[in-house]
């Protein structure tokens, strides 16, 4: 089974680049892309993959992300946040 099932929907970006930040921990390396937006693309929260070109391989342990177009990001309710902390030290 592959990890990702290409979708007609799913758009390549461009070439991802790997470059050495000359570190010894777990950001030893940065790995970008550059593109440009569709203009007809809506407006909304856009996941971004990694994989080959036929998108049936991955890229080792580099996971993907999001991105926000012509959106903010949601932005957590702290009040929330807070009450939902303060339920999960509740004992059981």
């Amino acid at each position: 089974m592959t990890p990702f099932t290409p979708r007609a929907s799913y758009m390549q970006l461009g070439p991802l680049v790997i470059a050495n930040r000359g570190r010894a921990d777990y950001a030893a390396y940065r790995a970008s892309v550059q593109f440009r937006l569709p203009s007809d693309l809506p407006a909304g929260r856009y996941g971004v993959i990694y994989c080959n070109a036929t998108c049936t391989k991955g890229l080792s342990d580099l996971i993907g992300g999001v991105i926000f177009v012509g959106i903010d990001p949601r932005q957590p309710d702290l009040a929330d946040v807070a009450a939902r902390r303060a339920r999960d030290r509740q004992p059981r």
